[in-house]
């Protein structure tokens, strides 16, 4: 059964915009071991927000502009050591800004062993010889012509000791910890990742469900993930039919901020046509409930005409045609994120909900 997990954090650890980061080096662990791990945390635990740079970061994204502050905001942090790892300096800059973060890390030891990044100040071994590359790499001064270090003893010190601090951390090991076996470490990793984020969030998993996916086959997957509520709601419409969605979000402890201090989902959808906002008295009001209607539009056999969404004041909508089969999500709690498939228009959606609480006796 998937599982549901929210966006909230206590004060110490406040609107984090991923749950967990992935950390990792190589094309040959990016396309095998880090992205099962990644699907199998995005597909099992649903509104878990999962950062693997290929699958998160768009074309003409700048890497260097977004890492850190993903890193600063992510709530647990998934590093895998590999072969090769200390050869990357992006890696090691990684790694230092995970440890400034404060927040939890997990080590995977990939077929290396913690004490080869507990000593990295040797000779010998994987860990050892790399430091010593990049403390022997030379630059050119522009001004000077002459020869430099290019990276500083400082520098080089920092990457060395955060290499050691890590490897002082409880992690898991392939071969010590699962025999060599990658499907059961990916297993392991989801339950520390879990029991982490547990420990982290005002609320568990159980509070949160999702809603099934309403419309058609086509598209490309996307999820916002989940947050404390919705202060705005952006539609597009063209030729009749709903072209696009975009939520903001409040986050965990905002409730005082502006509109514009929220964080902004995706979206969904090209954008095009006809132009709705509206803006909620969040948290005085909120989204219970989206309704709208499936149909087909010019070759795609199935997608959203339109949407309505239900607050506990009002309704917002319709955006779009309200022509073809008519479908709602359940009613029981407040909407906390959605997720989808999208192209040109909107072909399918579903919401994460903050289930209602009740009291002993069984009233709300």
């Amino acid at each position: 059964m998937a599982h549901t997990i929210a966006s909230s954090s206590t004060s110490a650890s406040p609107n984090k915009s991923y749950h967990v980061f992935i950390h990792h080096h190589g094309l040959n662990v990016k396309k095998t071991f880090a992205s099962h791990l990644y699907h199998r945390l995005c597909s099992e635990h649903n509104g878990l927000r999962v950062f693997l740079d290929q699958t998160e970061l768009r074309v003409g994204d700048n890497f260097d502009y977004q890492i850190k502050d993903i890193i600063k905001t992510a709530s647990v942090h998934v590093a895998i050591f590999s072969k090769g790892y200390a050869d990357s300096e992006r890696c090691l800059n990684e790694l230092l800004y995970m440890l400034e973060s404060g927040a939890p890390i997990i080590p995977v030891f990939y077929d290396v062993e913690p004490a080869q990044l507990r000593w990295p100040q040797g000779k010998v071994g994987v860990y050892a010889e790399a430091p010593c590359i990049l403390e022997n790499e030379k630059t050119t001064d522009c001004q000077t012509i002459e020869e430099k270090p290019q990276h500083s003893s400082t520098t080089i010190q920092k990457w060395k000791g955060a290499l050691s601090s890590v490897a002082d951390i409880s992690g898991l090991d392939l071969q010590k910890t699962c025999n060599g076996d990658e499907g059961d470490l990916v297993q392991k990793i989801v339950q520390r990742v879990l029991e982490e984020i547990e420990s982290i969030l005002s609320v568990g998993i159980s509070e949160f469900y999702c809603s099934p996916i309403y419309g058609g086959p086509g598209g490309f997957p996307m999820s916002d993930g989940t947050y404390s509520g919705i202060r705005r709601i952006t539609t597009t419409v063209n030729e009749n039919v709903l072209t696009s969605v975009q939520l903001q979000y409040a986050l965990e402890g905002d409730e005082s901020l502006k509109d514009t201090s929220s964080f902004p989902g995706r979206l969904y959808g090209s954008g095009g046509g006809a132009r709705r906002e509206y803006d909620l008295n969040y948290p005085k009001e909120i989204v219970t409930k989206i309704s709208g209607y499936l149909g087909s539009y010019k070759t795609w056999p199935k997608v959203i005409k339109s949407l309505t969404f239900h607050t506990n004041q009002r309704t917002l909508g319709p955006s779009g045609q309200e022509k073809g089969t008519f479908f709602e999500t359940e009613v029981g709690g407040k909407i906390v994120g959605i997720f989808g498939t999208c192209g040109t228009v909107l072909d399918s959606i579903g919401v994460y909900m903050l289930k209602q609480k009740t009291s002993e006796d069984g009233s709300e």
